[in-house]
């Protein structure tokens, strides 16, 4: 049994920046995969628009 069928979770979602790789990079080597990306979804604290991922773990 994995962590995913515990307690019946089907689905866990990850939203992160686009510009941030190295979590992305983490993420899919934990089984995530990427759903979207938002264009200039945030306004960032320097001014600028960030793209905003999505990525999604669902259970088998």
């Amino acid at each position: 049994m994995t962590a995913l069928h515990c307690g019946g979770i089907r689905r866990i979602v990850a939203k992160t920046f686009a510009e941030n790789e190295a979590f992305i990079r983490v993420l899919t080597k934990n089984g995530f995969r990427l759903e979207g990306t938002e264009r200039a979804a945030a306004l960032g604290r320097d001014g600028r628009w960030l793209d905003d991922c999505t990525l999604a773990h669902l259970a088998r």
